[in-house]
């Protein structure tokens, strides 16, 4: 029964022999529209693709696509970019972490798409960007150590898909409930933390260890006041269906780039 879970990445194994310098890994609850936005970003065009009718995976989609953008900006070949699409299931989360990890290819940086519906509550995804990030003792000390040492960080923009779509909310409210559930998850894991006496990490149900994050409240502008060092959150809207903020996410995928001038994104304030 454990079948699934231990091929969820194989389509990345089989491609190992593949070159690229950067990743970026989308990830998010089932049904966020991942997939299609993965279709959308392997065509380089700016042009709006037709979208791709797409069913839930158990296995994760990649693509090594050209940024068309390169190093140095003198019009050279681009930089190679691994493009990762992470199944949305919950119970095939345990691999996550894995692919959040600083990249030690060819110093390349690693980045993610959290990829959320605009139209639904953010629960779920709260859940998996708390557990597969946020506490999650190898990201978290794997980070700590790369801008330690490196000035490293990642980047994980949340795009808030969908907007497009009636009753979706804007990304600064996708912000406030995102942090939300992250506030009640904290919570919860610092009563079952005083209860079992713990005091920097929880041993919950399966021997899982996580880390307490500290502060009264999550700062979703600066998560190192809450002991998550080397990770910054960036939000946008986002319409895989008319295209709306592609560009902006292109450019996010190809070099990191955060377009602070758009209005449909908010860039994070580094407070060092």
């Amino acid at each position: 029964e454990d079948e699934p879970e231990g091929n969820v990445l194989s389509s990345l194994d089989d491609n190992e022999t593949q070159q690229y310098q950067d990743s970026v890994v989308l990830f998010g609850p089932c049904g966020s529209g991942k997939t299609v936005l993965f279709h959308q970003l392997k065509n380089s065009s700016d042009r709006q693709q037709k979208i791709v009718q797409t069913v839930t995976s158990l296995r994760a989609n990649m693509e090594v696509v050209d940024s068309g953008l390169s190093d140095d900006g003198d019009g050279g070949k681009g930089v190679s970019v691994r493009i990762i699409d992470y199944p949305g299931h919950v119970t095939l989360s345990a691999k996550l972490p894995s692919l959040l990890l600083p990249g030690n290819r060819n110093n390349g940086s690693v980045r993610a798409l959290l990829v959320v519906d605009s139209t639904k509550p953010l629960a779920e995804a709260g859940s998996i960007l708390y557990n597969s990030a946020l506490t999650n003792p190898v990201f978290i000390d794997a980070w700590r150590n790369a801008s330690t040492r490196n000035g490293k960080e990642i980047k994980i923009m949340v795009v808030c898909n969908k907007c497009d779509t009636t009753g979706a909310k804007n990304w600064r409210r996708i912000k406030i409930q995102l942090r939300s559930e992250l506030d009640k998850l904290k919570k919860i894991a610092s009563s079952i933390d005083q209860n079992s006496g713990g005091v920097d990490t929880l041993d919950e149900g399966e021997g899982e260890k996580r880390v307490g994050l500290s502060g009264k409240t999550i700062d979703l502008d600066d998560l190192s006041k809450n002991g998550v060092d080397g990770v910054k959150l960036n939000f946008m809207s986002l319409s895989c269906l008319k295209g709306d903020g592609m560009k902006e996410l292109r450019e996010f995928v190809s070099r990191g780039n955060v377009l602070a001038e758009n209005s449909s994104i908010l860039k994070s304030k580094s407070r060092r």
